[in-house]
């Protein structure tokens, strides 16, 4: 199975991250990510939400983050 890439345009880009900005800065805003999910199954680790949590935080716990 060939993974396939996704292109997006820079206005979408900046759009996600102004739009991500604002969630986080809300607080209210909760943010909940599947630790395991089913279309990670045959997924390179690399493209996952498991890989990309621990990259970012490697020595925190995934559920504290």
């Amino acid at each position: 199975m060939s993974e396939q890439q996704l292109v997006y345009t820079k206005d979408e880009v900046e759009t996600y991250l102004v739009r991500s900005k604002y969630a986080i800065e809300d607080k209210h805003s909760r943010f909940i990510i599947q630790e395991l999910r089913e279309v990670d199954k045959n997924r390179n680790i690399r493209y996952t939400n498991q890989y990309t949590v621990s990259q970012l935080f490697p020595d925190e716990n995934p559920v504290d983050v």
